[in-house]
């Protein structure tokens, strides 16, 4: 969030000499806001993450939407935040993994992974049960 993560626009302005470009699509220059919100790596992973959900929600401005947003239950909201947020670590842990080892993970993959965490996560901490409509939209989610 504070734009201190080690990005080649960041590394360069340190007197490192990488090259600038984005790792994940090689067609920009690697800066925060690049990698997580205009590459088309991360757009795409942003789209199937949607599509996963069933949910359609911006890929910036995550916070304000959760406020104005009426549909959806607040469990589905918070499954959603989590899911975004472990998308996001995800991708740069996939810039990483292409910057040290040459391997870009492809989008379905990464978000798969991710979501399954989040999923697995959910039900080992919740012990109470969950509504029809939480329980069917969680079913419906085809990891």
């Amino acid at each position: 969030m504070k734009g201190r993560l080690m990005t080649n626009d960041r590394l360069i302005r340190m007197g490192s000499s990488v090259h600038p470009d984005c790792y994940l699509c090689g067609s920009n220059a690697e800066t925060h806001k690049h990698l997580f919100f205009d590459c088309c790596f991360s757009n795409h992973c942003i789209s199937v993450l949607q599509q996963y959900l069933h949910k359609s929600f911006p890929a910036t401005g995550l916070a304000s939407w959760f406020t104005r947003h009426h549909g959806g239950t607040i469990l589905q909201k918070r499954i959603i935040c989590a899911a975004h947020v472990a998308v996001l670590y995800a991708i740069w842990r996939a810039r990483n993994k292409a910057r040290l080892d040459r391997l870009v993970i492809k989008p379905e993959y990464l978000v798969r992974q991710a979501l399954k965490d989040v999923i697995a996560r959910f039900w080992a901490k919740n012990t109470g049960v969950v509504s029809n409509r939480e329980g069917a939209w969680l079913a419906s989610i085809s990891i």
